[in-house]
């Protein structure tokens, strides 16, 4: 049927491949992400640095925060150690939510074939072609 059907050829098989396939991820991106004003990035930023890098402990960041200057968002009250445990808790979990990583699935892979050939024969070339399409699975 096929004038060369050399197997190492690709050219003698197909004329294209058509590759359809169903990508999906999800993402937490998308949405809003800045809930915090910058006043709460900085203290919560602030108390991070204190705990996590240098080791402290919740009162004794409340000490520093208070000799710095730092005050309660809402209320403009002192910040107790309660309150900075609240900050850290709170700001840890936002950021894992934040900052977590989906898997992306790909799915539904089908690749078609395409090959065409001549139903006339040699002096009817010129009329038409037909187009045929296998699915490969």
């Amino acid at each position: 049927m096929w004038e060369n059907d050399n197997k190492n050829s690709y050219n003698s098989k197909y004329n294209s491949l058509i590759i359809k396939f169903i990508i999906q991820f999800d993402t937490s991106k998308l949405n809003r992400r800045n809930h915090y004003n910058e006043y709460q990035k900085k203290l919560f930023n602030e108390v991070k640095y204190l705990k996590d890098e240098l080791g402290l402990g919740y009162r004794r960041i409340s000490y520093l925060l208070y000799e710095k200057g730092y005050r309660s968002v809402r209320t403009n009250s002192i910040l107790t150690n309660n309150y900075i445990y609240s900050i850290y808790k709170k700001g840890k979990i936002r950021e894992e939510r934040i900052n977590r990583d989906f898997k992306t699935v790909i799915k539904n892979i089908m690749i078609y074939e395409t090959r065409w050939f001549s139903i006339f024969t040699n002096n009817e070339k010129n009329l038409s072609w037909y187009h045929l399409i296998k699915m490969k699975k």
